[in-house]
């Protein structure tokens, strides 16, 4: 089995790379690790418990508040944490029996200062993470920003490119994750060469599981 621990922090998050010594947006690199898993192998019990433990960390160490950082000196919670937030926490509901996930969803706050000026995208995806009820109405106009936000983005941009698959992951779009994959095929990109632009090193646990999910490994 392939050690890893260089690539987690000592907290369990996953890093982007082998030299920081912290992740700077745990909850994003922990979500593409743990959903791209899913997506290949499904979960252990133990996978299962890590990510569950890691998710409740991020409120209940900081009074029930959602916070990017142990180290942050406010109780900021950055919009791609958000995502990542809602993300993991719909799809381990749906998938798995143990765990809190759905009970994590509700500290989650919709409307914050990293959040509102992306009214247009960021709180339709996390309204329909935290209220089932109103997923098939937000579903198809989520499915048309994720594909339009990857269609704009500019050739070697990273982040947005992740996001945006995670969204896809969390709420089991998988016609839109294979429409965005269209998408950046004709342009000459893929999300496997996207994330390794994110991870630099080949041997990064993300890296090795883009590619066996993209079919290049």
């Amino acid at each position: 089995m392939t050690d890893y621990t260089q690539f987690v922090d000592p907290d369990g998050n996953i890093k982007p790379n082998s030299w920081q010594k912290d992740s700077e947006n745990p909850s994003t690199f922990n979500a593409m690790y743990y959903l791209l898993l899913n997506e290949i192998r499904g979960l252990t019990l133990e996978e299962v418990h890590n990510i569950d433990t890691l998710i409740r960390n991020k409120y209940e160490t900081n009074g029930g508040k959602y916070k990017t950082n142990d180290f942050d000196n406010d109780d900021s919670f950055s919009l791609d944490e958000s995502i990542s937030i809602g993300a993991m926490c719909v799809r381990f509901s749906e998938n798995y029996s143990t765990g809190d996930f759905s009970k994590h969803l509700k500290p989650l706050r919709i409307w914050t200062a990293s959040t509102w000026i992306r009214f247009y995208d960021v709180i339709p995806y996390l309204y329909a993470c935290k209220y089932p009820l109103l997923r098939p109405l937000l579903l198809p106009y989520i499915s048309i920003m994720c594909c339009l936000a990857v269609s704009i983005l500019p050739k070697g941009d990273s982040s947005g490119a992740q996001l945006n698959l995670i969204r896809a992951f969390g709420l089991s779009m998988k016609r839109t994750e294979r429409i965005m994959e269209y998408i950046l095929e004709k342009k000459g990109e893929s999300f496997k060469d996207k994330l390794a632009v994110y991870y630099p090193e080949e041997n990064h646990p993300t890296n090795v599981l883009a590619r066996k999910y993209f079919k290049e490994e």
